[in-house]
């Protein structure tokens, strides 16, 4: 695995997943952005590694070979200036066993006005899926998904 970048990456992403991805919004029903976030954070199931963009295929493909039994997501922070939100949409390929979804500043994530992008880097999260299709379904049997938009709503599904 590529050494990370000495810098905030993690602390960045602590205060976007405590004070924000966490905290109950009307959008998502009065759920949070993402309910599940504070506690895998908490729990330290989350593994964030601030990498060169040159650097990224290759850490996307060794933590799809070996991906930390102790942690249900792993995330890649690479500075947004150097990789093209196209070029990291690619990076992105799942497989029926992992689930990676990218995030860029210059690609807006939104619902109901309601940006939910980090902001400051762009990132590539991988998780299990089999996790995310429990976690899916749980919030499926809330109204979490109420405001969101047909066709994103089926991206989500489809994954």
């Amino acid at each position: 695995m590529t050494k990370p970048l000495v810098d905030s990456a993690s602390n960045d992403i602590e205060d976007w997943i405590l004070n924000f991805l966490s905290k109950p919004n009307t959008t998502f029903a009065g759920l949070p952005p993402c309910p599940y976030a504070k506690r895998a954070w908490l729990d330290g199931k989350v593994l964030v590694r601030h990498i060169h963009s040159q650097e990224l295929e290759l850490a996307i493909e060794s933590s799809k070979d070996s991906f930390p039994s102790d942690k249900d997501v792993v995330m890649f922070c690479v500075d947004p200036k150097s990789i093209a939100p196209e070029e990291l949409a690619d990076l992105c390929v799942s497989n029926d066993e992992f689930v990676l979804l990218d995030d860029h500043p210059a690609s807006v994530e939104e619902i109901q006005g309601v940006v939910l992008n980090q902001g400051k880097y762009a990132i590539v999260f991988i998780q299990r899926r089999s996790e995310l299709t429990i976690a899916r379904t749980e919030l499926e049997h809330t109204n979490y998904y109420k405001n969101f938009p047909t066709s994103y709503k089926k991206a989500i599904q489809d994954r």
